[in-house]
């Protein structure tokens, strides 16, 4: 009665793999990737969604003015909070430290460098930044809240219309047109900082590598026809 019992268990009907199975894949290279592709990306989807459970949210009005409602994504350079500005009454997003580097001295100064160049930068296809805080020796940056998807998560799916990668590539080239124009250059655009509102506009976000950049004199002293060189603010 005991071997009947345990027969009629869901997982000992039928094997895992018949040898047929198994055969292809070892023998079929392309199964052997799309398999290891398929678990690459469910590793990488379950590692997003543990480092948001792992993120600890400040309980308390920060800065006595911002309520954190929920975490919008984290990172090992930064955690982003969707946040409620109770003064102006409108929602934001809060970018502060993880923990683990908040004592580190470089990460401090690259997240004020983001928080100087992108507040130098008022374009609306560019994030835009509101302040710069510190609360109880953590630093954060308030910054404009976009609703959407990052061109990253939008382009892993089906691949997009070629209208739209022709209008977000003529808005990317609208928003860093505008940076440089201020001597500013992301030197980190990739497309998981290129957000994507409901409405189809591109968002440039992620300021924490850029360097301004100074043109050195060129030959008659008016810096034309220059080369660039580069300055870290």
């Amino acid at each position: 009665m005991s071997d009947r019992r345990h027969s009629s268990w869901p997982h000992q009907q039928a094997p895992i793999a018949d040898a047929a199975q198994v055969r292809l894949y070892r023998d079929n290279p392309e199964t052997r990737a799309e398999i290891w592709w398929f678990a690459g990306a469910v590793l990488q989807r379950l590692t997003a969604i543990a480092r948001r459970l792992s993120v600890s949210m400040p309980s308390d009005l920060l800065a006595g003015r911002y309520r954190i409602l929920s975490p919008l994504g984290a990172g090992g350079m930064g955690e982003v909070f969707l946040a409620e500005d109770t003064r102006l009454e409108r929602r934001v997003a809060v970018k502060m430290l993880p923990a683990s580097v908040e004592a580190d001295a470089v990460a401090r100064e690259r997240l004020r460098r983001e928080a100087l160049a992108a507040a130098a930068l008022d374009h609306p296809f560019i994030c835009k930044v509101y302040e710069i805080g510190d609360a109880d020796g953590r630093v954060f940056i308030v910054m404009e809240y976009v609703e959407g998807d990052t061109l990253h998560a939008r382009s892993r799916g089906a691949l997009l219309p070629v209208r739209q990668i022709v209008d977000i590539a003529h808005e990317l080239t609208q928003a860093l047109d505008a940076a440089h124009r201020r001597g500013i250059v992301h030197r980190d655009l990739k497309p998981a900082n290129v957000m994507l509102t409901p409405q189809g506009h591109v968002k440039v976000m992620d300021f924490g590598l850029a360097k301004q950049v100074v043109a050195r004199p060129g030959p008659s002293g008016t810096g034309a026809g220059g080369a660039p060189d580069t300055q870290t603010h």
